[in-house]
């Protein structure tokens, strides 16, 4: 039998046209093969950009990205396997010429209980084919190394945000990539964060690295901020497990959505926003009382609406909308498919 899990873009559609979770359509794509959509984008042209994960069924039981790719009602216009992606994508970004870059990763067991994972960028046009398609891995870095999140820089080029394994430590990096995807410097940070889980380009044209230190027990979120080329200026810690998102929001401050582990469970978490003002001092913090179980991805959709609030998903498509205080003001749950939701406003 076929087993089908949907990628649910209505969540998508309901949350550009209300502030209340109202449904405006709902849409399943699937077939001979498990599909769970991760990240929903909204086009410049009004369709939607869905990235996740493709699992073939037996025999063969293969894991490759898939990305899918909708008009304004979510008729599917094309879609996309992209192999060597055995982690599904893992961040998914749309481009200045209307394209797509996406980062992804591989991993290959190569002795018992030792691990090789391979970092990927993939650059497609705006019909899905590919342009070029980069390993991001050198000759330094052979055994780990995860990219997580990545932002188009002024230049037209790519800054990288993740974790890679050198001389058995772990290390948050940045890697600043040309428009082809070829690299032309990359930072390590330690001690700490060992873990580098999303950037953005600052107004003065240097970066900020959200990093954790792998969710300890007694772990910290990190913020590093840097100049033009990877230089750290500032740093900052916060009390958290885990950094999923970073934002830049409407008033030019940031904001994070991150998880922490419940009664010290290592499989069931709850978020937490922080709002942050230009300078890193926390503005406000908001922990939501949603426990969620970890299936495969951690959940990471998190968006800034136009009226100052947030939009945040959990697993099991739970759906909340706060206020510009963190505040819930509405929450609602669609089914109950495996798979993680996501948001995304136009």
């Amino acid at each position: 039998m076929n087993r089908i899990i949907s990628v649910f873009l209505f969540l998508t559609a309901l949350l550009l046209n209300s502030s209340m979770g109202q449904t405006t359509f709902q849409k399943k794509y699937g077939g001979t093969i498990s599909k769970q959509g991760l990240f929903v984008q909204k086009t410049y042209d009004g369709g939607f950009m869905i990235a996740g994960v493709s699992n073939s069924l037996a025999p063969n039981w293969t894991v490759s990205g898939i990305l899918i790719r909708t008009d304004s009602l979510g008729n599917l216009l094309w879609s996309k396997v992209l192999n060597g992606m055995n982690r599904g994508i893992l961040a998914m970004k749309q481009t200045q010429d209307s394209g797509t870059v996406v980062l992804g990763c591989d991993i290959q067991t190569i002795a018992y209980d030792v691990y090789a994972y391979t970092a990927y960028i993939i650059k497609l046009d705006r019909t899905g084919a590919i342009e070029w398609s980069k390993n991001l891995a050198s000759s330094e870095i052979t055994l780990y190394f995860i990219v997580q999140g990545i932002a188009q820089t002024d230049d037209g080029g790519f800054i990288v945000a993740g974790v890679i394994n050198m001389d058995y430590e772990f290390h948050a990096i940045l890697a600043k990539l040309n428009k082809d995807g070829d690299l032309e410097w990359k930072k390590l940070y330690s001690p700490t964060p060992i873990n580098g889980e999303d950037v953005i380009q600052t107004a003065d044209g240097g970066y900020l690295l959200l990093g954790d230190s792998y969710g300890g027990a007694s772990g910290n979120l990190y913020l590093i901020k840097t100049d033009h080329d990877g230089n750290v200026i500032l740093s900052k810690s916060l009390q958290g497990q885990f950094g999923a998102r970073l934002l830049k929001t409407h008033d030019g401050g940031f904001a994070i959505k991150g998880m922490n582990y419940v009664n010290g469970s290592y499989t069931s978490f709850i978020s937490f926003i922080y709002k942050l003002d230009a300078n890193l001092i926390l503005r406000w913090a908001k922990t939501y009382n949603v426990t969620f179980t970890l299936l495969n991805y951690l959940p990471r959709s998190f968006l800034e609406t136009r009226d100052g609030g947030f939009l945040l998903t959990w697993n099991s498509f739970n759906v909340a909308g706060t206020d510009s205080t963190g505040d819930i003001i509405w929450a609602k749950q669609y089914g109950q498919e495996i798979g993680r939701a996501s948001c995304r406003e136009r």
